[in-house]
């Protein structure tokens, strides 16, 4: 998984649920992200991914707030 993928994954995820958005709603966002980045993806890899990223957040390379 890259790093910039996994923050921005979990960043999108946090702050939809912040604005009071469904966990669904939310979830889908985050595969959005993925989808963008990997445009062949099928929806259901994409989704495992999230899933995965969501579950390992901070990310497992040990970065856990992206480089400004």
């Amino acid at each position: 998984m890259e790093a910039d993928l996994h923050y921005a994954v979990c960043e999108t995820y946090k702050q939809a649920i912040s604005k009071r958005r469904a966990q669904r709603e939310a979830f889908e966002l985050a595969t959005g992200l993925v989808c963008e980045r990997h445009p062949g993806m099928k929806p259901a890899e994409a989704r495992r991914q999230v899933a995965a990223m969501l579950c390992c957040d901070p990310p497992a390379s040990g970065i856990t707030q992206r480089a400004r």
